[in-house]
């Protein structure tokens, strides 16, 4: 418990009142989300979480709803993590 205490961004756009992260990235991705106008509900999922998908369920990190010329659109983000691909 220790743990995720210190690794908790305080949110308001989230559907929870704080959002834990694992990574840097992740924390830098929340500040985003939060400041970005056109967001305006996110969560990141858990572990549950699934979609279908034509290759088999599939769990998405984060799910974001953005509203651009007065239509929402739900979009589920697939990774947020860094490393030689993530440019």
């Amino acid at each position: 418990m220790t743990g995720y205490l210190k690794n908790l961004i305080a949110a308001v756009k989230s559907v929870y009142e704080d959002v834990v992260y694992e990574l840097d990235v992740e924390a830098a991705f929340t500040d985003q989300l939060e400041k970005n106008t056109a967001v305006k509900v996110y969560a990141k999922l858990p572990g549950w979480f699934t979609v279908p998908t034509p290759l088999g369920s599939y769990n998405p990190d984060w799910a974001v709803l953005v509203e651009k010329d007065g239509a929402e659109r739900l979009y589920f983000v697939v990774q947020t993590k860094s490393g030689p691909f993530s440019d």
